[in-house]
């Protein structure tokens, strides 16, 4: 991986639509990654929607409430029309997935970028793009209180 200032060209072309989602990852994640980011998700300004089995409902206060929730669950973060979703699989790794439509402003990788350093500087944990369902292949890393991308 090569270390690069920020960039919007090379965001967009990791955004490339090919029909697939991408997913963004915190690996080996615990509950208390898990309520960092609810916490710190609750007290930032993205938008947050709750569901239970597609239906709207309260966000839980902590990630241990939520998984035992035995229903469907789906957190839904928006960023203008960008939304960042977590279905909540297992408690050992934070899992969101965009959909690169949703970017449909060159600038909007930015938005991509903030969100992972975001979710990095409250685990303390690198977090990670990959193609969806492929934790091998990294697209973009970023280090906890760092401002350097690596792609």
């Amino acid at each position: 991986m090569q270390r690069i200032d920020y960039n919007h060209k090379t965001i967009a072309e990791l955004l490339t639509l090919n029909g697939a989602l991408r997913d963004i990852f915190i690996l080996g994640s615990t509950l208390d990654d898990w309520n960092n980011v609810l916490h710190g998700l609750k007290n930032s300004d993205y938008g947050l929607d709750f569901l239970i089995d597609s239906e709207p409902a309260e966000l839980p206060h902590n990630a241990e409430e939520i998984f035992k929730i035995e229903n469907s669950k789906t957190l839904r973060v928006r960023q203008d029309n960008i939304f960042f979703n977590s279905y909540f699989f297992v408690d050992s790794e934070i899992d969101f997935d965009i959909d690169p439509r949703d970017f449909v402003a060159f600038e909007q990788g930015e938005d991509l970028v903030n969100f992972m350093r975001f979710l990095s500087n409250l685990t303390n944990k690198p977090c990670i793009l990959t193609p969806e369902l492929d934790q091998e292949y990294i697209l973009m890393k970023i280090l906890p209180n760092s401002s350097k991308i690596h792609v």
